[in-house]
């Protein structure tokens, strides 16, 4: 995986956290609201290690009420 890669996956998941956190909701609780299996996988996608589907991160956008954009997102 290159360099690149990381960074943007380690961005939407820092972003993803900070969301989250501001909502006041758990990984348990996202997870269940967007169709996770797991809130290990709302967890692991924070922590960089679990890349997003284009499909989830439309889903995690229209749930916080946010575009895709870099422009627009926290």
């Amino acid at each position: 995986m290159c360099y690149y890669l990381i960074e943007v996956i380690n961005l939407y998941g820092d972003r993803i956290r900070c969301l989250r956190k501001y909502f006041k909701l758990t990984q348990g609780d996202l997870a269940h609201a967007v169709g996770f299996k797991s809130a290990s996988a709302v967890g692991m996608i924070e922590r960089g290690e679990r890349e997003v589907s284009f499909e989830m991160l439309g889903k995690l956008a229209d749930f916080f009420n946010v575009t895709t954009d870099r422009k627009s997102v926290v």
